[in-house]
């Protein structure tokens, strides 16, 4: 309680990184009640004195519309300025939109190089989808190899997406040696954290023994969970050929 008021007065003081938090505090009801419209307000505050926290979670509230109405456009122009500040959240995000063309004209040569900068500053949704770039050869050249090297950062970092891709490359041999008990450590890792396809290729590789036992039970298990979660929990799925495995 004595730190919320701490944070609160420095934010009444003007003090960016404070009002960032107290934005933060609304946004996730920490301490205080959930409130997307003074998330919103106290982003703003900070986000025009230059903090680049901010200004990415002022774009994220214009982009999902929390707090403020819907504006792509100014999603982006808050990105962009974070983005200026070298802030890899801002680069991931800038990118997806110049991906799907979401508020800015699509240029995938341009998505690119953001998910490039913020995955080389360690950010595992980029990493995970620069990996993807690379692994279709989508504005580079395909090279499989780095692929699994990017999706291997980012599945040590959690990231279930890229967990699922390395182990099916594991699975297939694609950048890597084929290993099955790699593969199937990798699909475990994004299973265990309700990862849909990742549910459903470790069900697959249990009824074929491919790196661990061969189990019938276990694998319906896991297809059956598959099948619920995705039903519970639309997603977009890796791109990757064979993420639902195909073996």
């Amino acid at each position: 309680m004595v730190m919320k008021l701490i944070i609160i007065i420095l934010a009444k003081l003007g003090i960016s990184s404070a009002q960032n938090l107290v934005g933060v505090m609304y946004d996730e009801g920490l301490v205080v009640p959930q409130d997307y419209v003074k998330a919103a307000i106290w982003y703003k505050l900070a986000a025009l004195k230059g903090n680049a926290g901010s200004q990415v979670n002022l774009g994220v509230a214009y982009l999902l519309g929390m707090g403020v109405s819907k504006d792509y456009v100014k999603a982006a122009s808050w990105f962009e300025l974070a983005v200026k500040q070298g802030n890899p959240t801002g680069q991931f995000f800038l990118g997806y939109l110049y991906l799907k063309g979401i508020g800015v004209s699509q240029d995938k040569i341009k998505a690119l190089n953001l998910f490039r900068l913020a995955a080389k500053q360690g950010h595992p949704d980029a990493q995970n989808s620069f990996g993807l770039r690379l692994f279709n050869g989508e504005g580079i050249k395909q090279d499989y190899f780095e692929a699994a090297e990017w999706f291997r950062l980012a599945g040590k970092q959690g990231h279930p997406d890229a967990q699922n891709s390395l182990g099916v490359m594991y699975l297939k041999g694609l950048g890597v040696e084929v290993d099955y008990l790699e593969g199937a450590k990798w699909l475990r890792l994004a299973a265990n954290q309700g990862y849909p396809p990742a549910q459903f290729n470790l069900g697959k590789i249990y009824l074929q023994g491919l790196g661990v036992p061969k189990d019938k039970i276990v694998a319906e298990s896991w297809i059956k969970l598959a099948k619920e979660n995705e039903l519970e929990k639309p997603h977009e799925t890796s791109s990757i050929p064979g993420a639902e495995l195909i073996i």
